[in-house]
């Protein structure tokens, strides 16, 4: 008895499961310690999110590298020291 019990929630879980739609949200932090994450880009895939978020850095890092030309100025000011980079996942609401 059990046994089917634990099989109907199981296909019940699986079912839900299916008919859920997750986003992979790109989210960055500009200040760890005073700020909270902003979603910059929403996606269907992880690929997708992934793809926004190496750009994103990639332009920031190229923002860093001209107000910090010189290697006495990066080394006071790292890249990314108190910023946030990442994927989130989340469900889709009707």
């Amino acid at each position: 008895m059990i046994l089917y019990i634990l099989k109907d929630i199981y296909m019940q879980m699986t079912f839900s499961s299916i008919m859920k739609t997750l986003l992979h949200q790109f989210l960055y932090n500009p200040n760890v310690h005073d700020c909270g994450w902003i979603t910059i880009s929403t996606h269907r895939t992880p690929e997708g999110a992934e793809t926004a978020k190496e750009t994103h850095k990639s332009d920031a890092y190229n923002d860093w590298l001209e107000e910090y030309p010189t290697e006495e100025l990066q080394l006071k000011h790292p890249f990314g020291h108190n910023e946030d980079w990442r994927i989130g996942l989340t469900e889709l609401s009707d």
